[in-house]
């Protein structure tokens, strides 16, 4: 009848809402009045046919139910008559509204008016009408009074129903003094609630009315049945629990916290529970965790709520304990308290330690399936659910078909769960054809043996025994769709592995996919009041919780900074505190009274850290406390209950000082809200302490001495202002307290658990156990009844629709996940209990053997490692996916392989099934997998060798553990092999990182195999990066004798660790097959594995055993031919980086014999790969040089040298134009340049350096004829050779390239983009720099770098050779180039000391000494240059710097005072000036040659004589007569000698000064100022004769002096000028010459009369060139700027005054011919050259002026106007005795003669 109820309900609401849908569209479809009409019959139509039809089905559902309104609102039969609903019968409308019933039919009615106006039929008479809204109101309203009525019941007691309401009653504890009606009463009526909800469709589910009667009713009578000892109440409360989880959540979210956590999962930790509770309270768990919808809501609505209780963590933690067999599990219940264990067992006494145990294992494996559950549940949302768009879409697709389905009924319970379930009378059963899930695991074969232990596990297990409805309850009620798949995930991995990259995968109810959004199809979704939440918002909430979990926890350490961190992480949340005056309080008010209320709110704050922040003395604190105290309310309360009250918010700190203020606070809040109590404050605080003090006397085990009632009362005599309080009132308060301690609920809950698990359990006798077990019921039966009642104000349900949610659910239950399973997984050894050693049988891949009929606790653990790995897998939780990985490598037990188990053997089944299908996922996890694999290849390799292995070792392996033989039988099966080479083959399918994850892996288990310590690869790795190590240096590692520290070996670079047998190469050879798998990847791809690789190839081709070294090499030997099959593009240099292990491995290996096989190894490519290698070959030749840098005198060192060096000449004869093309010419000169700077200690090593730069040479040589080639090519093309014709050139031929090897057809030309030949025939600046560049680069590395000086000599004569052949095919910036690189530096030495002295730096100390054989060198490196310059001028004409830095070299020779080096300096000079000096004015360089010839003047002009201080000399003499002016001897001729003397020597001494340094006597160098002056004249006279050289040729021919700029002109004359005013200022200077000769620096008084008189005459000469070619400055000979005119001015100036100045001085001379004779004998060549010049004149002598006339040339009038004081000069001069004086004066006087008398002799 009641099921015909509910079911009627459901079914008229179906057709009601599917009428007024109807209405509703056709409603909307009416556009004129007669379609209306029409519209309206039809619908009429249906609604008649619909109403019959369902009066029909009920009939047939239920034919004795003919009335409805059965019941009022208190259950008793209802007074108004019932009305059939078949025939014409109507049904009765009820008079009265119940005010208690909720459901109002009239408003209902009028809510619906149009839809009863549509629906009635057209003559029934109102509000008579049997319309279905109207029958439908009455049956909720009968349904709802019903469903209340029953909720009453399931909680009655001896007194009748329970009445719920807004404070609930208390009831006892336990139900064990009901009598057997009520329990019946209780049952009967906890069934049918349990029914009904099985059976719940829309109405139930969904109408507000029964979910607050749900919410207000049943709650309370779950939360009273569920602590009962009756085993049926108690899975009665149970299985309703579920129900409302999977129907009501989304509206209880409060109570079913409250249920959860306080009553079940609290059962589950209580010490004397009884088995049975804990039995179905894990079953009951394992339902909610099963199902995924409700296991992520959970997750989502507690742990990630501020408010709430952390409850999927707080299920995670429980059942991780349970599983564990903590040790509160070890002491059971008696088994009296359910008097079930006996009955089902038959065990006595005797067998209590049987059934114990057996009850422990049953609950561990019930905490395990828990685990295990929530594994896959998160597996299934995260990983297998699908899409939210495929999942609208199947919906859609499937919508007609749900509706119809709901039409037919909602009783089916089984929605959405794997096996299917029938209806059969109210009971629900398992079809028989359903399969065993996970879920509900098999019981194992083996258990059956035990009849007892198989009954007790099969109770525990079994999903085939229903005891409810009839018998199993629990087992049948489902709380939504189960995650569980047929085997589990750890035998269904290998068919997931395909989607397992995506994060949802898919899952089905009946046909209907099951999504995180809507899962309303399964009933899981609450109401449509439900709202969703992103992923990213919950993972904030969860560490905005996580963050409260920390302040909680820093709180409970130190309460007031806890404080503080909870205001700044905005915890407490700002109130306005308003005073009893109704002002609003200060900021300091505000902020006291937010915080108070948050310590007195907040669930889950430490009580004793909230008495100690109460009660520091800080006013602050202070004034917080008494907000907090004053927010109590102790009205009507007695002292003892207001103190146990007061007590409970939290717990008295220790401090006697901070109890004193909260005790004085809690008398002054008592009395103020009690006034009429006590007479004054004082004696409630006196008497709280007095009542504290008795408590902790009353109840203190360690106080022996108790008091009494008599000594309490005398203790509180006169403290009520001096009188007494009532002797009754005291006593009764003794009395209280001793009978009930004054203690805090959560203290009190866990004594009692300490109590039944710790000390005294087994001295406590069957009664006082259950009192213990009733005290802590009642506890929490108090809690649960007081959360329920304020669970009011809660945050909304939220439904989870993200699969990433799975992602900070499972980092929360990992932890207790993998400690679980590892614990279960060691502990659990029994295979006789647990399994068989029949599991070993098949290979290690045959993961769903349909043999396997069981699942035990092992496999349990493995599932759940596997669920694990999974989620942590595609989530990439790196932390958590290692943990789980490590973990599940460790239970292989292949590292104590003595111990090893047949669950061993599954535990690698497991992890090598993961492997291939998660292997896109385990990311650094990698190495534990690969470990496994090296040793199961050790254990295999054991398994191999057989008998011949060590005889007692294999013995002790047999007797320690008897199945290892079978064990290595299974290892070196086939089919582990092939599951192996499975692993290592799929690489080739995943991604980039994860391949470069799995080499890292591989190579660092190899090192382990090897020996090595991995910080040899970081050594190796530190090296790659350092610049010498790159760069090819010699700093290698030196090469340590064996040092050997706490079990580890160094040698060289490698570091080797102790190991217990000789090194293996498995995985060595492993990497060589996976690299070959994956060599086809990209470039990128592969790059990034090999940067992995080649460091531990280098490491381990170090190796010290030699074996191991040479399997490297050879390793890397087969990996380098099978890369170099690639075609590299032109631009990589992947092959470098390939090839560079060699190098590394010949650098830092310490055995020559690896040496020699990397050698030959580099042989064997080079000749079946020559034409492939690219950018390989630059490691190619390094390895090859290497050899050179070895420091080694041995034979061994010199067959390296030689096998080397062979294979050089090798290359060059059959590859070169090879590797010329593939830009590898740099890496080859290189090479060959190392093997020509070998330090020789033979004489084959002298072969070697001379063959090298013969080699180099041949190199220029093949770079010349590819050049020429390139030319003839161009020219046949082009058809401009010589001899070809139309028909040749038009037929280009392709270039090929003849070697020894065979004819090699080049490509592209590696890294270069430009031609080899540009436009104007000349080379490219591109192929310059790596072909031709690398060649002089070469050659001048030797010549600096070699100590043989005859190496150096035939280097650099083969240089400028080289260069002399080539340099016409280079540009101006290929010749700077080569000269700033390649010959600048032969001089580096030179020119430091050079610059040095140029800026001042006289210390010669700091200048180094320069190399041995240097100055031959430099002597032969500045001839050669000016040579090759002078030669080609027009390549560096331009190139101001060039030509600079080329004269400065010879500069800088002058400077040494080595006396063949400064005339080598100035004899080049002198050439490069002579032989350029008519290209210097057509490439514009005057500029540059004066700036360097003014340079050399000033470094070699004297200056430091004419600045000497002499003032250290005294008694100085006179100046002898020859420095005397005679000036009688002039006669009466004018002169200004005096005057030209004094301005000549200021102007010396200026320029001295300007220019030189100042220097005592004592610090003069004399002797190197001797040989500047020495330098000095051979520059004067070298200059003097290159600039009045003759250029040009025929009637172009003029004097180079002529070609130079103005300017430029005008400087070269103040050199000159300077040095003659210089020396005369120093000879003029008696007493400066005097004390130098004093000071014996010099054997005579010193002088430069020589320096004076050919700087004099050369200013003189230059000067009459000058003029003769331009005259005087007014003449237009020259066009001038008004600049040039005054410079022209001053010359003729200075020309007029030199001459007669220098007549003059002679003619003086002359006056006193003997004192003057040597000074006579210097000057005359000077007074014959000024005849000679003014002989000269052509344009002064009338006989050659017609001819000057006939030219124009200049007239030179001002000068001539000096001709009679000239002659007159001249005439004083007849009387010397020089005969070159005689005949240049008397040419002189006859030209003046032939001037004056010019007509006398045409006359004559």
């Amino acid at each position: 009848m009641i099921h015909a109820v509910f079911s009627r309900m459901e079914r008229y609401a179906d057709v009601l809402a599917k009428n007024v849908k109807l209405i509703q569209d056709e409603e909307e479809g009416e556009a004129k009045e007669k379609e209306d009409e029409t519209s309206e019959r039809q619908i009429g139509g249906v609604t008649q046919e619909s109403v019959s039809t369902v009066a029909a089905d009920d009939s047939k559902l239920k034919p004795n139910l003919k009335v409805v309104g059965m019941f009022d609102d208190d259950g008793s039969a209802a007074a108004s008559g019932a009305v059939s609903v078949n025939g014409d019968e109507v049904l009765p409308s009820p008079t009265d509204n119940d005010p208690q019933n909720p459901i109002d039919v009239s408003s209902e009615q009028e809510g619906q008016s149009k839809t009863t106006v549509a629906l009635s039929h057209p003559h029934a008479p109102t509000p008579y009408d049997a319309t279905i809204t109207y029958y439908n109101a009455l049956l909720k309203k009968d349904a709802f009074i019903l469903f209340r009525l029953l909720c009453r019941l399931s909680a009655q007691t001896e007194s009748g129903p329970t009445t719920f309401g807004a404070h609930p009653q208390q009831v006892q504890a336990t139900d064990d003094a009901l009598s057997p009606t009520t329990l019946k009463i209780r049952s009967l009526a906890l069934e049918l609630i349990l029914s009904i909800l099985n059976n719940a469709g829309t109405v139930l589910q969904t109408e507000d009315s029964y979910a607050d009667l749900v919410k207000t009713a049943l709650a309370p009578s779950i939360s009273r049945n569920a602590i009962t000892t009756n085993p049926v109440l108690f899975e009665f409360s149970l299985s309703i629990f579920l129900m409302l989880i999977r129907y009501y959540r989304a509206r209880m979210k409060a109570e079913v916290e409250v249920l959860l956590n306080t009553v079940y999962l609290h059962i589950l930790e209580m010490g004397n529970s009884t088995f049975k509770q804990k039995a179905m309270v894990l079953q009951g768990l394992q339902k909610i965790l099963e199902t995924p919808q409700t296991l992520v809501d959970m997750y989502l609505n507690y742990d990630c709520d501020l408010q709430s209780i952390s409850l999927f963590e707080r299920v995670c933690t429980v059942c991780s304990r349970v599983a564990q067999g903590k040790e509160i599990l070890l002491q059971q219940a008696p088994l009296t308290l359910m008097g079930l264990v006996g009955s089902a067992t038959g065990f006595g006494d005797g067998g209590r330690s049987e059934v114990v145990r057996m009850q422990e294992g049953r609950l561990k494996l019930r905490g395990a399936l828990c685990l295990v559950a929530i594994v896959n549940s998160l597996v299934v949302w995260g990983c297998d659910i699908p899409t939210l768009a495929e999942d609208l879409e199947e919906r859609k697709s499937t919508s007609n078909d749900s509706e119809s389905d709901d039409t037919e009924g909602h009783g089916t319970v089984e929605e959405g769960l794997s096996p299917k379930t029938e209806k059969r009378g109210g009971s629900i059963s398992t079809s028989a054809q359903t399969s065993p899930t996970r879920g509900n695991a098999a019981v194992p074969s083996s258990v059956s043996e035990s009849p007892t232990a198989a009954k007790l596990l099969q109770d525990a297990l079994s999903s085939d025994s229903p005891v409810i409805l009839t018998k199993n309850r629990l087992h049948n009620v489902t709380v939504g769709q189960k995650s569980s798949k047929e085997g589990g995930i750890a035998a269904h991995y290998h068919h997931s592995h395909q989607h397992h990259h995506h994060h949802s995968g898919s899952s089905t109810v009946n046909g209907t996919p099951v999504i995180g959004g809507d899962r309303s199809a399964a009933g899981l979704v609450g109401d449509g009041n439900d709202t969703s939440v992103g992923a990213s918002s919950v993972e904030a909430i969860a560490q905005r919780k996580l963050l409260m979990k920390q302040a909680v926890k820093y709180f409970e350490e130190k309460p007031v900074k806890g404080v503080a961190l909870f205001k700044k992480h905005g915890f407490i949340p700002p109130l306005q505190f308003v005073g009893a005056d109704g002002v609003n309080g200060s900021d300091e008010d505000n902020e006291a009274y937010s915080i108070a209320t948050f310590l007195r709110t907040t669930a889950g704050l430490n009580k004793s850290a909230i008495g100690s922040y109460l009660g520091e003395g800080t006013p602050f604190c202070i004034k917080v406390m008494h907000m907090f105290v004053d927010a109590l309310d102790f009205e009507g309360l007695g002292i003892v209950e207001a103190l146990r009250t007061f007590l409970q918010t939290f717990r008295l700190p220790g401090e006697s000082q901070k109890i004193d203020r909260l005790m004085e606070k809690f008398a002054d809040r008592y009395c103020e809200t009690n006034p009429d109590t006590f007479a004054k404050a004082d004696t409630a605080y006196t008497l709280a302490f007095s009542i504290i003090m008795l408590n902790t006397d009353a109840h203190s085990l360690q106080i022996k001495n108790k008091m009494d009632k008599a000594g309490f009362l005398k203790n509180n005599r006169g403290i009520n202002d001096n009188t007494d309080l009532p002797d009754e009132y005291l006593a009764g308060i003794y009395d209280e307290i001793l009978g009930n301690e004054i203690i805090m609920e959560d203290e009190q809950t866990g004594k009692f658990a300490q109590m039944v698990q710790g000390w005294g359990v087994n001295q406590l006798s069957e009664k006082e156990k259950m009192d213990l077990y009733r005290k802590e019921i009642a506890q929490i039966q108090k809690k649960s009844q007081q959360l329920l009642a304020s669970s009011g104000n809660v945050a909304p349900f939220r439904t989870a629709v993200q699969s990433d949610l799975a992602r900070p659910m499972f980092a929360t239950a990992c932890w207790p996940l993998i400690a679980t399973f590892s614990q279960l997984f060691e502990s659990y050894t029994s295979p006789e209990q647990y399994g068989t050693s029949d599991d070993l049988e098949g290979s290690l891949i045959d993961l769903n053997d349909p043999k396997r009929e069981e699942m035990n606790i092992i496999d349990l653990c493995l599932e759940g490692f596997a669920g694990g790995i999974k989620i942590a897998s595609t989530f990439k939780m790196e932390m958590e996916r290692e943990a789980f990985v490590t973990s599940l490598s460790k239970l292989t037990g292949l590292s104590h392989f003595r111990d090893f188990k047949p669950k061993n053997v599954k535990a690698i089944k497991t992890l090598l099934g993961l492997t291939l299908n998660f292997a896109e996922h385990l990311d650094t996890s990698w190495v534990h997998v690969v470990k496994v694999i090296s040793q199961m290849e050790r254990l295999q390799l054991l398994g191999s060798r057989g008998a011949s292995l060590d005889s007692t070792r294999t013995d002790d392996l047999t007797r320690a553990n008897p199945n290892v033989e079978k064990f290595l039988s299974e290892f070196t099966s086939q089919d582990t092999i092939v599951t192996v080479d499975r692993i290592f083959t799929s690489t080739t399918s995943i991604t980039g990182p994860s391949i470069l994850q799995f080499f890292k892996a591989v190579c660092s288990v190899s090192l382990e195999e090897v020996g090595i310590d991995p910080i040899s690869v970081t050594r190796v790795v530190q090296m790659q990066g350092s610049p010498t190590h790159e760069t090819g240096g010699v700093s290698t590692p030196a090469v340590s004798p064996v040092a050997s520290v706490s079990g580890k070996t160094t040698t060289g670079i490698v570091t080797t660790n102790k190991t217990d047998g000789p090194p293996r190469m498995y995985l060595l050879q492993k990497i060589v097959e996976i690299a070959h798998y994956n060599m086809h990847r990209i470039r990128f791809e592969w790059t990034q594995i090999w940067r992995v690789l080649q460091p531990h190839f280098v490491v381990v081709g170090c190796h010290p055993n030699v074996h191991v070294a040479s399997f490297a090499v050879d390793a890397l030997r087969q990996l380098s031919m099978k890369f170099l099959e690639r075609e590299e593009l032109v631009h990589f240099s992947t092959q470098n980086e390939f090839l560079k292990s060699f190098e590394r491995i010949m650098k830092l290996t310490t055995d020559d014999s690896i040496r020699h096989m990397i050698l030959g190894s580099l042989g064997q490519m080079i000749s079946a790969r020559a034409g492939s290698i690219r950018s390989g070959w630059k490691p190619i030749f390094v390895v090859l040089a290497r050899p050179t840098l070895m420091v080694s005198s041995s034979n061994d060192f010199d067959e390296l040298l030689l096998e080397s060096f062979q294979l050089v000449q090798t290359v060059f004869k059959e590859y070169f134009p090879i590797v010329v093309h593939a830009g590898a010419l740099l890496e080859f000169i290189n090479c060959v340049a190392d093997f020509a700077l070998l330090n020789a200690v033979r004489s084959t090593h002298d072969e070697i350096i001379l063959s090298s730069i013969q080699l180099l040479q041949l190199s220029a040589s093949q770079m010349i004829q590819i050049v020429e080639d390139e030319i003839m090519h161009i020219k046949l093309k082009t058809g401009d050779a010589q001899g070809t014709n139309a028909n040749s050139a038009a037929t280009p031929t392709k270039l090929v390239i003849q070697t020894a090897a065979g004819h090699y057809h080049p490509g592209p030309n590696r890294m270069t983009s430009q031609p080899l030949l540009l436009a104007t025939g000349l080379i490219s600046e591109e192929h310059f720099f790596l072909k031709w560049f690398p060649i002089f680069s070469a050659f001048s590395r030797i010549t600096m770098g070699s100590s043989n000086l005859t190496v150096r000599t035939k280097c650099i004569e083969s240089l400028f050779e080289v260069l002399g052949l080539s340099i016409h095919m280079f540009d101006l910036k290929c010749v700077r180039s080569i000269y700033r690189s390649a010959i600048l530096p032969i001089f580096d030495d030179l020119k430091v000391q050079f610059d040095k002295m140029e800026y001042g730096a006289n210390n010669e100390e700091h200048v180094e000494a320069p190399k041995q054989g240097s100055a031959t060198i430099w002597i032969l490196g500045l001839r050669l240059t000016m040579d090759l310059f002078s030669e080609h001028f027009s390549k560096i004409a331009s190139d101001r710097d060039t030509i600079t830095s080329i004269l400065d070299i010879a500069l800088s020779m002058m400077q040494r005072r080595d006396q063949t080096l400064v005339a080598t300096g100035q004899i080049c000079l002198h050439q490069f000036i002579q032989q350029n000096v008519g290209k210097f004015a057509e490439s514009k360089s005057w500029d540059t040659i004066v700036d360097s010839i003014e340079k050399a003047f000033r470094m070699t002009n004297p200056f430091e004589l004419v600045n000497c201080d002499f003032s250290s000399m005294k008694h100085l003499p006179e100046p002898p007569p020859s420095m005397i002016m005679n000036v009688a001897a002039l006669g009466n001729i004018s002169t200004l000698a005096p005057e030209v003397l004094t301005a000549v020597v200021a102007e010396g001494t200026a320029t001295a000064q300007a220019h030189g340094s100042f220097v005592s006597l004592e610090s003069l160098d004399f002797n190197q100022t001797i040989l500047k002056c020495s330098v000095h004249i051979e520059l004067l006279q070298s200059i003097r004769d290159s600039i009045l050289a003759g250029v040009g040729s025929g009637s172009n021919k003029h004097l180079a002096v002529s070609t130079i700029p103005s300017e430029h002109r005008l400087r070269l004359l103040q050199c000159i000028r300077d040095s003659y005013t210089v020396s005369r200022c120093f000879n003029a200077n008696y007493h400066l010459r005097y004390s130098i000769w004093k000071k014996r620096l010099v054997q005579q008084l010193p002088n430069l009369i020589k320096q004076e008189t050919i700087s004099i005459a050369s200013h003189v000469k230059i000067l009459f060139a000058i003029y003769r070619a331009e005259g005087d400055p007014d003449e237009m000979i020259v066009k001038r700027s008004p600049q040039e005119k005054e410079w022209a001015t001053d010359n003729v100036n200075m020309l007029v005054t030199e001459t007669v100045d220098l007549m003059e001085r002679y003619v003086m001379m002359l006056g006193d011919a003997q004192v003057n004779a040597t000074n006579i004998g210097l000057w005359s060549p000077v007074v014959v050259l000024v005849f000679r010049e003014l002989l000269a004149m052509d344009c002064w002598w009338k006989s050659n002026q017609q001819q000057n006339s006939k030219h124009g040339g200049p007239k030179c009038l001002i000068l001539k106007k000096q001709l009679p004081k000239l002659f007159r000069l001249g005439i004083r001069m007849m009387g010397v005795d020089r005969v070159d004086v005689r005949q240049a004066l008397q040419g002189f006087i006859e030209k003046v003669g032939e001037e004056l008398f010019s007509d006398m002799f045409l006359e004559s």
